[in-house]
């Protein structure tokens, strides 16, 4: 009892001592003029928890700030455009600081200042910016890591990155490229050691950063500052690693800095399922015809529901991640579904090299390139269980497993110069090109049911061998005139693409209760498409006011495009070629634009007003097995609308409008029967027009500056006329469909057509706080979204209705680099609705926890922890999942600055991995589950490079 008193007594007499608070006074003054400083930003931030008290000067310079507690603070002050002043205090009673100077500095333009590093996050204008010094993350830690602890920004469980509610698509170092627009290659390699800073905005197009008009052609991008200290130096990290079933990782990277010429080399080698590329990779794939389902001919959408899992917990770096839907894809579908799905499902060995370049040359021309290898082998297995919407009188169920083995070896080049002629004229000059090589094999066993009733099943197996080249060119040139605001720009730009090569299908079908019960297919298919573009505008701007800008543009382009396929029956007795399954085709598409626009700027207010008038001419010409000729002209009004308000220095509200036309593809207009799945055949539609999309976007952003809280609300909608939807006809009998080709019962046929009533709405508010008392940050965020998707099914419309509510936490610790964790839980419940039939409806929910543990045990010993919680309900029957993935890691650091490290590692403790993909289509959802990478141990020896 004594104790207890004693502690009691120590208690209240330590909370006596330590809620003693002083206020702290002082004036900002600028060193240049001796002039007050009105309005800078002054913050006390208490050691070693960075809790911050903080206060905007007035317009004197005079600043005032209440309640500081006792304690050692780092005192620092900052206005845009004056070097940043900084000193650690000791707050002990009533203080008067003495007059505080600050310097002015150069600031670039559109350069973003940092506002108090440890506030965290800050805005101007558009672009958002996180101090990297107030998330506190694990020495071995890479941007990756860095920006999953930062609110707004997410990792997705296929691996892709979120910014604000929307993908981000191109990662910048230090406002360069980085292996052209491959996000992984910088937040997978970059070590967060050396991020001063991370900044997310929407990168504009090269002639709206010029002009200062917003054409709407921008990107969710990140851009990553490094400090100065690694302007000039040498890191990286090399890995190297092997374990049992032959498991191995090697790689790393280099980066050699010298002001402005920087080399960058990164490499790979590995069958442990890591992989730092993107679709872009894999446009040999993507171009392809393949196997299975019917892999969105028209417009449909897949939504993502499972999740894969594992990865690689060794070898310097980690894999994991899940599944993207590709629109009725999975296995089964395209082949670049396929290949997709198996980032994280199947086995797949990659090898890839590759090599990035940044310099200045002379003082007039900046340079980036960066040329890409990889080489990757994926074997891949899956199941899936389909179920289309359909009456209940007549409900058909789909089963498939398939197996497939696929190589891509793939070689991607992208350069940017610019030329700065002189301070009035600059030409900017980016070509890309990329060769690929797939070639692939798979085995399909599918079943086709009505209710109980068989009504077909299929044994088939498909190759394909084929070749992609693709080239862009873009030429701009830039001329400011010596009135402030007035310009001229002109862009010229060309493409070229050609996809070729051949594929096999061999199929024995049998059909159950139908006229023919049984057919046998044997066939070879040579391919070709290419297709030519160009394109030339011209924008011309005219200051008109004070504040105001006219714009005047005018753009024509030209496309041409061509399919030749060949189909080859083996088994046929006289001409083997298959007129039905054959075809060419051309198509050319021309468009005039012309526009003016009206931009308004001033202080805290901008806001653009636009209207382009658009001519589309779009000519479809067959000439073989016989000659169609079909020619339309398209008409639209487009206009545009963007308003930006800063409310106030730490608030920013931004709403955009636009409206836009996209036109067929070649794939979608030709008729030309598709039977690599002989009971899911498709073809195109010649009669196909360009849509009309309007899409709309708020963005409400806030960050606090006394509590360092950061807030933002994101609302978007999407409503598209004349929608390139499918029209699927399910065969209820026998029927004898184009070409006189028979459409067994249970068979179906899917036809590309426009239909009016596609809508598509998000939402999500996101709301980062700090945890004192766990020094730590919390993340939290909800989100909605809905999908009305409109398709045909027998001939009756029909709006498939999907609605998806989210809701996210992370809590991130922010006190050391020896301990550094996340904790994060997302849970995301869908609920599709069918207009057409109510027994179709369906619940499914999804939810997803992580623990993230890098613990720093004692004398350079480590251990890191990555536990997650997959569950899934409301499947079809044995998809759902209740699974623990457990991956544990021991390190021994070694060497001076503990450079290097040895790793022990184990993926998949319990052997539990699994992947799980829900999609959702205009005509079906389904279920499909793929192999993976299961448990495995890894020996590996890690070296960072450190020179700097």
């Amino acid at each position: 009892m004594k104790v207890f008193l004693a502690v009691i007594v120590v208690f209240f007499a330590s909370s006596v001592i330590f809620s003693q608070s002083y206020t702290i006074t002082g004036q900002v003054i600028d060193s240049s003029n001796n002039k007050p400083l009105g309005k800078a930003n002054v913050i006390f931030a208490h050691q070693p928890d960075l809790k911050i008290k903080g206060i905007i000067a007035d317009n004197t310079g005079r600043f005032r700030v209440d309640n500081i507690y006792q304690g050692k603070y780092l005192f620092t002050v900052s206005f845009v455009g004056y070097k940043s002043y900084k000193r650690n205090i000791t707050v002990d009673r009533e203080m008067e600081l003495p007059k505080i100077y600050l310097i002015p500095e150069g600031v670039e333009m559109k350069e973003v200042d940092i506002i108090g590093k440890t506030s965290g996050v800050t805005i101007k204008n558009d672009t958002t910016e996180y101090s990297a010094d107030a998330f506190k993350v694990n020495k071995d830690a890479v941007a990756e890591d860095l920006i999953e602890k930062m609110p707004g920004i997410s990792i997705q469980q296929d691996g892709s990155v979120q910014a604000h509610g929307e993908t981000v698509t191109n990662v910048l170092v230090d406002g360069k490229m980085f292996f052209g627009s491959d996000p992984n290659a910088a937040l997978k390699n970059i070590p967060a050691e050396i991020i001063e800073k991370i900044q997310v905005f929407d990168q504009q197009s090269e002639q709206s950063q010029f002009t200062g008009f917003d054409d709407g052609n921008s990107t969710k991008t990140i851009n990553i500052v490094t400090r100065l200290r690694v302007k000039q130096g040498t890191f990286g990290k090399l890995f190297g690693g092997y374990g049992d079933q032959e498991k191995y990782s090697a790689g790393g990277n280099i980066n050699l800095f010298n002001n402005d010429q920087r080399i960058s080399i990164l490499t790979q080698f590995n069958n442990v399922n890591i992989q730092n590329f993107t679709t872009e990779d894999l446009l040999g794939v993507m171009s392809s015809t393949g196997q299975g389902g019917r892999g969105g001919m028209g417009g449909n959408r897949g939504t993502r529901g499972g999740t894969g899992g594992g990865g690689s917990y060794g070898g310097g770096g980690t894999g994991g991640g899940g599944n993207p839907g590709f629109g009725g894809g999975g296995p089964g579908g395209n082949n670049a579904s396929n290949f997709l799905v198996s980032q994280t499902a199947g086995l797949i060995t990659t090898k890839a090299i590759g090599l990035n370049y940044v310099d200045k040359w002379g003082e007039k021309i900046d340079v980036t390139g960066s040329y890409f290898f990889n080489l990757t082998n994926n074997n891949a297995q899956s199941s899936t269980d389909r179920n289309y919407f359909l009456t209940s009188n007549s409900a058909q169920n789909y089963n498939q497993d398939n197996s497939s083995v696929t190589q891509n070896i793939n070689h991607r080049f992208n350069l940017r110069m610019n030329y700065q002629i002189d301070s009035s004229n600059s030409i900017l000059f980016r070509p890309a090109f990329t060769a690929q090589l797939n070639n692939g094999t798979s085995a399909n066993i599918a079943n086709t049911y009505s209710g109980l009733n068989q009504l077909s099943s299929t044994i088939s197996s498909f190759n394909t061998d084929l070749t992609a080249l693709n080239s862009t060119n873009e030429l701009l040139y830039r001329h400011k005139f010596d009135l402030p605001g007035r310009t001229i720009s002109i862009d010229l730009n060309g493409t070229y693409n050609k996809n070729s090569g051949d594929n096999k299908l061999s199929a024995e079908d049998l059909y159950y209760n139908s006229a023919i019960t049984s057919d046998t297919l044997n066939e070879i298919s040579d391919l070709l498409k290419q297709g030519i573009g160009a394109s030339t505008g011209v924008v011309y701007t005219e200051p008109f006011t004070e504040y105001g800008l006219l714009q005047f543009n005018a753009k024509y382009s030209y496309s041409e495009d061509k399919s030749d396929k060949s189909t080859f029956d083996i088994l046929a007795d006289s001409s083997p070629l298959d007129t039905g399954l054959s075809n060419i085709y051309k198509k050319y598409y021309t468009t005039q634009s012309y526009g003016t626009g009206y931009r308004f700027r001033k202080e805290a207010l901008s806001f653009a007003l636009g209207v382009n008038y658009n001519i589309a001419q779009l000519k479809n010409e067959q000439t073989y097995p016989f000659t169609i000729n079909m020619e339309r002209s398209f008409y639209s009004v487009l206009p545009s609308f963007m308003l930006q308000y800063r409310v106030s220095k730490d608030q920013n509200l931004r709403i955009f409008y636009r409206t836009n036309n996209d036109d067929p593809s070649i794939d979608q207009l030709q008729e030309v029967l598709n039977n690599s799945n002989p009971t899911q055949l498709s073809t195109g539609n010649p009669k196909l027009a360009q849509d009309y999309k309007h899409s709309f976007n708020l963005r409400y952003m806030e960050t606090g500056f006394e509590n360092v809280h950061s807030f933002f609300v994101l609302l978007g909608a999407t409503l598209t006329e004349n929608y390139i939807g499918n029209s699927t006809t399910i065969a209820q009998k026998d029927t004898t469909i184009m070409n006189g080709v028979l459409l067994n019962k249970g068979s179906e046929l899917t036809i590309p057509v426009n239909l009016n009533g596609y809508v598509s709405l998000r939402s999500l508010v996101n709301y980062g706080f700090p945890v004192s008392f766990l020094l730590s940050n919390l993340n939290v965020s909800l989100g909605a979204n809905y999908t009305r998707t409109p398709t045909m099914i027998n001939a009756i419309t029909n709006r498939v209705n999907s609605t998806t509510y989210t809701g996210g936490v992370v809590l991130s610790s922010n006190f050391s680099e020896k301990i550094d964790f996340t904790l994060s839980s997302i849970s995301s419940f869908n609920l599709v609705r069918d207009n057409m039939e109510s027994a179709n409806n369906s619940n499914y929910f999804n939810q997803n926890s992580k623990i993230k543990l890098y613990l720093w045990i004692w004398e350079g010993f480590i251990l890191q922890n990555e536990i997650n919680h997959q569950y899934d309900n409301g499947l079809s029957a044995s998809y759902n999942r209740n699974i623990i993935l457990w991956n544990l890691g021991f390190g021994k650091k070694l060497f001076a600055n503990d450079n290097g490290e040895l790793r022990f590692s184990v993926n998949d403790v319990l052997n539990k991995n699994t992947s799980i993909q829900h999609n959702i289509t205009d005509s079906y959802t389904e279920d499909v589950r793929s192999n993976t990478l299961g448990r495995y141990y890894l020996l590996s020896f890690v070296y960072n490079i450190r020179a700097f």
